[in-house]
């Protein structure tokens, strides 16, 4: 009978194959979808002299005690695997000085220290990061 059509029209089926692809592609390319997680690595002052192995998108936070009327200042890197984001006091100050944050990002495979120096106590802080 050709009045009756069938369930699925060729003309619809092509497009809509298309489509079931470009979905189920784009879902599996999506970073956020994909089995790779980030990780976010704590550190301390007891971390001094370590080397963290990270993957691209990693965050450290860097947590850091000044003694006194000291503070921590701005973190020098060398190298381009990692990137600086932030840093900040954390309240209410302790009576032995402030308590520092900062926070770093892996954005480049490759190596990366991080120091950061005490200004009164003339201590520094340093890392190595290793990204993959």
């Amino acid at each position: 009978m050709r009045g009756q059509e069938s369930f699925f029209d060729r003309r619809l089926v092509v497009p809509l194959v298309f489509v079931i692809i470009c979905f189920i592609s784009c879902s599996n390319n999506n970073p956020t979808n994909n089995n790779s997680s980030t990780s976010e690595h704590h550190l301390l002052s007891s971390s001094n002299g370590q080397t963290v192995l990270m993957n691209i998108g990693d965050t450290i936070d860097i947590t850091l005690q000044a003694i006194g009327p000291g503070s921590y200042g701005s973190p020098e890197i060398n190298g381009n695997a990692i990137s600086f984001i932030y840093d900040s006091t954390i309240s209410p100050h302790l009576p032995a000085g402030p308590t520092q944050k900062y926070g770093f990002v892996g954005t480049n495979i490759g190596s990366s220290s991080i120091s950061i120096s005490d200004s009164i106590m003339k201590s520094v802080f340093a890392i190595t990061c290793k990204v993959q």
